[in-house]
């Protein structure tokens, strides 16, 4: 049995932070697959689950869903192949601080060449209510280093590390507020439901995160503005930078059957039928992906009176992310 909705309401940094859930199969924690990768473009991925939280975070301490959704990841990524046709290597991890973070961004994606692609997931709280121009807005909780109160990773920080990672980088955060890492010259570029660019739709920093106004965006898409947009990076956030991410989980607190909103719709979007491959040609771009996961998101919370925007980056971006 299910809980529908799981929220969860906790003062940090005086702001609100919560995150979401839904299901998968069961598989041993903390193992990576060093699956191989062929024709040219080598393919690796760094999946990243928080579950453990204090009481005044999570009623229990556990949060199911966040490791359900790195399940959620490691089945979607078993199914696909990335745009070029090489597998996944797959590394997950749960419950690390930010230094373990970095230090596997470092160890996962060594090796990389401009011509790879790297994959970086992690499913965590975030923090919601902050300002949009604050360097807290957005931030992720991860496990505090000396066993103790959570410590805060801002997306300023993993923009910079993944930054260094040669090659494209797919960024996939799954968390509340998880826009703030996408915001352009303050108004949020997304799509309306013809596909067309809305600008005027939000007002904040959602894609300021990961992007670096000294590079530009040479795709055509949108113009440069945030600390996670540049043109090596394509990013999908659960939500936007003031909206709480949603999801189910279960009253066991089975990972297998807890997951996020977005996660979830991500893997039924590209496996099976891939209801996501909107025109039929067997590949699936980060548009087709995000209109898909997008509306499922929205329906979704509507009959609870909730709102969550998956959030894009670039906007009608035809880069070929699974196939």
């Amino acid at each position: 049995m299910k809980k529908r909705f799981v929220r969860v309401l906790s003062l940090v940094l005086c702001v609100l932070m919560c995150a979401s859930i839904l299901p998968l199969p069961a598989v041993a924690a903390d193992a990576q697959s060093n699956q191989a990768v062929s024709n040219g473009t080598k393919y690796r991925a760094l999946l990243i689950g928080e579950y453990k939280f204090p009481y005044d975070v999570e009623d229990d301490g556990v949060a199911a869903r966040m490791k359900g959704d790195v399940l959620q990841m490691k089945k979607l990524l078993a199914s696909v192949k990335g745009g070029k046709g090489g597998k996944y290597a797959v590394t997950y991890k749960y419950n690390r601080t930010n230094k373990q973070i970095k230090s596997l961004i470092n160890s996962t994606f060594k090796g990389a060449k401009s011509s790879d692609v790297s994959l970086f997931f992690i499913s965590t709280h975030g923090v919601v209510g902050e300002r949009k121009t604050s360097e807290w807005a957005g931030a992720l909780l991860t496990v505090n280093s000396k066993g103790g109160n959570m410590d805060f990773l801002r997306l300023s920080d993993l923009a910079a590390w993944l930054k260094k990672v040669p090659g494209k980088v797919i960024v996939i955060i799954s968390s509340c507020s998880s826009g703030s890492a996408i915001v352009n010259n303050g108004k949020l570029q997304i799509l309306t439901s013809n596909g067309a660019a809305n600008t005027a739709a939000f007002n904040e920093a959602a894609i300021q995160a990961f992007a670096d106004a000294d590079e530009p965006v040479n795709d055509g898409t949108v113009a440069n503005g945030g600390p996670f947009r540049q043109s090596k990076f394509y990013v999908l956030t659960a939500s936007k930078h003031d909206e709480e991410s949603w999801g189910w989980e279960t009253y066991d607190d089975s990972p297998t059957d807890s997951y996020n909103y977005m996660t979830y719709y991500m893997r039924k979007g590209v496996t099976g039928s891939k209801p996501a491959d909107a025109n039929k040609n067997k590949k699936i771009t980060l548009k087709e992906l995000y209109n898909y996961t997008r509306k499922k998101c929205l329906k979704e919370a509507k009959p609870f009176g909730e709102t969550q925007h998956v959030m894009v980056y670039p906007a009608n971006s035809s880069f070929v992310i699974f196939k």
